[in-house]
């Protein structure tokens, strides 16, 4: 959320609002945009590149890890493997 970064004028909520931009957008700015200077971050197409990138490759990485299963006792973990389902056949 954007309180977590800075304070939030009367006059910028009141811009954002009528720019149609959100709470979530702007705190997406501030985490990817690019520091221009001491007072302006701006979000540009190499950075929107580079994050659509990364969620790609995150997006690959969870459908890679799909149906794997993780064993912790306590704070240890014991084994991880890919966990598959099992048909059981009724005999007749």
């Amino acid at each position: 959320m954007i309180d977590e970064y800075i304070r939030v004028s009367k006059h910028a909520a009141v811009r954002a609002q009528q720019r149609g931009l959100t709470a979530q957008d702007i705190g997406l700015i501030l985490e990817i945009g690019t520091e221009i200077d001491d007072e302006a971050v701006e979000l540009r197409d190499i950075d929107v590149q580079h994050a659509i990138e990364r969620c790609k490759h995150q997006i690959q990485r969870l459908e890679h890890l799909r149906g794997r299963r993780l064993i912790i006792s306590g704070e240890t973990l014991v084994t991880c493997y890919h966990a598959t389902r099992r048909r059981r056949f009724a005999r007749r």
